[in-house]
């Protein structure tokens, strides 16, 4: 959704659901991306810390490609779920990506389409579309995945 300077931080990690709640974390590079693991004994010092039921069972972990142009947005993903597992394809989750972006302050009211490339590093690329409508100024405007 929102241009960034280049070299700015990206947002912090944030939830959002389309009926299924998911972690959304946004990282800084392929190569953080490729890093980027499901650790099950982070999510069970979560659980027995009582934080099961803030935390999703599924992190969306994503790196934009495309520069940060508002209305078109290229990402690549991966869904790491908290047994350790890798999911190829999510559109739940994509869906809810998209409409996340489309939501933040400073993105223009209008149509946002995403391209996601997810599983790639584990072999078997998936290419999800989604869409989301940002219906008004602000933050947190109402978006709608498609």
């Amino acid at each position: 959704g929102v241009p960034r300077a280049r070299g700015a931080a990206p947002p912090p990690p944030l939830a959002a659901s389309t009926g299924l709640p998911f972690l959304l974390v946004e990282l800084s590079s392929l190569a953080a991306l490729g890093r980027s693991r499901g650790v099950p004994s982070a999510f069970e010092a979560l659980a027995a810390g009582g934080a099961a039921t803030l935390l999703p069972p599924k992190v969306l972990a994503y790196v934009r490609l495309d520069g940060g142009e508002a209305a078109r947005l290229e990402l690549r993903a991966r869904m790491h779920r908290a047994d350790g597992s890798e999911d190829a394809g999510t559109g739940s989750a994509n869906c809810a990506l998209a409409g996340l972006l489309a939501s933040l302050d400073g993105t223009p009211p209008g149509l946002v389409r995403a391209r996601v490339m997810q599983g790639v590093e584990m072999g078997r690329p998936s290419e999800l579309l989604a869409e989301a409508e940002r219906k008004g100024a602000g933050a947190g405007a109402e978006a709608v995945g498609r």
